[in-house]
């Protein structure tokens, strides 16, 4: 009947719809996680260069004290 063919489209219908909203907050979660990845490697970064920076000048301040 028409009232069942309704029914049936509507359940189609929000199953459809979860699955979509599922993949979406697969996509959000992803997103955020990256994010932080993305932070946490830039403090990395700022570190190491501090680092180099530290033992170029380190090397800088031997040869000049050598010379």
């Amino acid at each position: 009947s028409t009232k069942d063919a309704l029914r049936a489209a509507q359940c189609v219908s929000e199953l459809l719809l979860d699955t979509v909203n599922g993949g979406v907050q697969v996509c959000f979660t992803n997103e955020k996680l990256i994010e932080a990845l993305i932070r946490a490697l830039a403090v990395t970064v700022v570190r190491y260069l501090k680092q180099t920076n530290q033992c170029f000048a380190t090397s800088y301040s031997m040869n000049s004290t050598l010379k």
